[in-house]
């Protein structure tokens, strides 16, 4: 049977695609990936390699949003290391740390 083109080309860009997103720590987003692929003279496009990573379950780092520690006072914000706060309306109501 013979395989397609296409496939075949997918094959060898998927085991590229994740030996470069392994070797940099797992971080690499697609444009990174793409562009490590172009220093390495391979040729790929950037939406193949956009729909390889896909395929495989890679992607990079997230950036922005909260960090995980936030999402477990959430409501409430830091002041210190002693006090929290909550804002209800336009009250304030100050928490000593071993209250929150």
């Amino acid at each position: 049977m013979r395989v397609p083109p296409r496939v075949r080309r997918d094959c060898e860009l998927k085991l590229n695609i994740q030996r470069v997103w392994d070797a940099n720590f797992q971080v690499y987003g697609v444009r990174k990936v793409w562009r490590q692929l172009k220093r390495e003279e391979i040729v790929a496009e950037r939406y193949t390699v956009e729909r390889l990573m896909r395929q495989l379950g890679l992607g990079g780092a997230a950036t922005g949003g909260e960090p995980a520690s936030a999402a477990a006072h959430a409501g409430q914000r830091f002041l210190s290391c002693s006090t929290w706060f909550e804002v209800d309306g336009d009250d304030l109501r100050l928490l000593p740390l071993n209250d929150a």
